[in-house]
This record gives C-alpha cells, sequence and structure tokens, in this order.
C-alpha cells in the first residue's frame, strides 16, 4: 500500500486520553505532561476522503491551546516526530489548534490556501464577477515574492489578461517570461518597482510576496486583492488600513458534488500525485507545466469565494 496522508488532532479533554494506567488522569497536571511526554499515548484510526484512505491521529493536547503550555506542546511534537517512522505518511494535515506550530512538525503540512494559487484561473474567474466593468478593461496586478508563486501565476494567468502589471525588486528575472508572453499574445506587460510612494492601478491585485511590504498603500480605490500566501496578521493589518479593499484569501472548493475543507482537500490531493507534491515541497518549474496542468485536470475543483 502506498503511503497516506494523516490528520492530526488534539483532544477536548483529559479523560479522552488513553493513558496506559488509568490513574494517571487523576494527578496533576505536572505529572499528567511527564507521563505523556515519556509514554506519548495517541490514537490512530484509519479514514477515506474521496475513496483516498488515510490516518486520523490524536496527540495529547487538550484544545483550545494555551500559550503557558507551549513547552509541553513542543515536547509532545518532538515525541510525535519520532513515532512518524512508524507510519507510512506522505503529507500531515492539521487541524487548527496546531497550525501555529506547523514548523515543529518533520513532514510536509497541507496549506489549503496554496489551492488558490494552482487553480487561480478559477479563482480569478470568480474575482471577476465583483469587478463592474467589462472583462477585457479590467485591469491586473501580480506582486511578486521570493517564492515561485509567481512564475506559476504568469504561466497559467497572464495569457487571459489584456492589462497587466508586475511589481517586482528583480525584472531581470522575468525579462525572458515576459518576452514569450509577448511573442504568443500581444501582453505588454509593464514592470514597476517596489516604491511605497507610486500609485499602483489594478482592480484585480494577486498578492504572491509573503513579507510585509505595506504595498496595500499603493493600491488603487475599491480593488479586489487575492492572498493567499500572507499571515493573518498582515491581512488585518491590511484590511484595517485599507477598508475599500476587498481581500480575497479563504474559499470552500467543491469537488465531487461536496464542499470540503481546502487543507483536507489538498492533501489528498498532494497525497496522490507525486508532481503536484514536488511542486507544493520544492517550488514552481516551467518546464513541468504541461505535467502539472494534466495533473490539475483530474481535479475539477469549483471555488466559492470568502471576502475579508
Amino acid at each position: 500500500m502506498g503511503k497516506r496522508y494523516a490528520y492530526v488532532d488534539c483532544f477536548e479533554e483529559i479523560k479522552q486520553i488513553p493513558f496506559g494506567n488509568p490513574l494517571i488522569k487523576f494527578c496533576g497536571d505536572k505529572t499528567i505532561r511527564k507521563h505523556s511526554i515519556k509514554k506519548f499515548p495517541n490514537t490512530i484510526e484509519d479514514i477515506s476522503y474521496g475513496s483516498v484512505p488515510g490516518f486520523y491521529i490524536r496527540i495529547p493536547v487538550i484544545k483550545p491551546t494555551k500559550q503557558e503550555d507551549e513547552d509541553y506542546i513542543t515536547s509532545i511534537i518532538q515525541a510525535f516526530n519520532q513515532h512518524l517512522i512508524n507510519y507510512d505518511i506522505d503529507i500531515l494535515i492539521l487541524d487548527d489548534a496546531l497550525k501555529r506550530y506547523r514548523r515543529q512538525f518533520n513532514m510536509s503540512i497541507s496549506d489549503g490556501g496554496i489551492l488558490g494559487v494552482l487553480y487561480i484561473n478559477e479563482v480569478i474567474e470568480e474575482a471577476k464577477k465583483r469587478i463592474h466593468k467589462p472583462y477585457k478593461d479590467i485591469r491586473y496586478v501580480i506582486v511578486d515574492g521570493a517564492s515561485t508563486d509567481t512564475e506559476y501565476v504568469l504561466d497559467h494567468a497572464a495569457y487571459d489578461m489584456n492589462t497587466l502589471t508586475l511589481v517586482t525588486e528583480t525584472p531581470s528575472r522575468y525579462e525572458s517570461k515576459l518576452a514569450d508572453i509577448y511573442d504568443e499574445c500581444g501582453l505588454a506587460v509593464q514592470v514597476k518597482g517596489k516604491g511605497l510612494r507610486q500609485q499602483i492601478d489594478g482592480d484585480i491585485i494577486i498578492h504572491c510576496n509573503k513579507d510585509n511590504d505595506k504595498l496595500y498603500y499603493c493600491y488603487q480605490d475599491n480593488g479586489i486583492l487575492i492572498d493567499f500566501v500572507s499571515s493573518e496578521e498582515v491581512l488585518l493589518q491590511t484590511k484595517i488600513k485599507r477598508k475599500d479593499l476587498a481581500i480575497i484569501h479563504k474559499f470552500e472548493p467543491n469537488y465531487l458534488e461536496q464542499k470540503w475543507n481546502a487543507d483536507i482537500l489538498l492533501g489528498i490531493i498532494l497525497n496522490s500525485d507525486r508532481v503536484l507534491k514536488n511542486m507544493y515541497v520544492h517550488g514552481y518549474r516551467y518546464n513541468v507545466k504541461d505535467r502539472i496542468d494534466k495533473a490539475l485536470n483530474k481535479y475539477p475543483i469549483k471555488f466559492e469565494l470568502k471576502l475579508f
């Protein structure tokens, strides 16, 4: 049997934790924690989403997690990492209570927001319905970042745009790609730097930069910002400073005629397809675009966008 995905969850109450010694749960917190770290009680069950088998694992952490529990939770995650070798797991899907600790897990973590990047054309189509002008007159902006998301968006979405501005600190990196776009579809992409005093005109802004660069001060009024990469803190700051912007950073994916949790859906897709898993882990490479497109075609997904 091939590798599986695993949904990692917490417990709601101490009495749910399967301690080998049932009397442990009547001890004090300090004793319980020492026992949990040493013995690492957990539960693992078989699950299936979309006919793809996986695991459901609960680790001895009580939710909601508290700031004062950080050291204990870190120790439990370290113990979990040591136990991972016992399971044939390919990717982890974390419960919301554990997402703040994602960097401590020794395995790829499914981030459902990346679905919005992978299916950027479908997301843009939904965003266009919220712009009150002919589609041919819609102006687009792509804000470059350190990842390969910008290259992916250019390869998959730019050819359907009539007006596009690329905001980047490294324009030389895109010279060849922008030349190819011009040769193939006649789109002359305007390139701008990231100066904070310039106006950036665009009805739809696709944000591919994880840094808090405060470019939101430069965006035109009443635009739509598509941002699946920034943290919740950055998005909240953006919304506070620019209340006129409609921010798309969450969505409900529909697949196989039902709504999905985006983290779970991405997890089973990555678990099922090595090409997409390789891109997720190592970044986008233009020379495998056709293979990526072929892989995505196997998963027809529709999106219901959520405005922030």
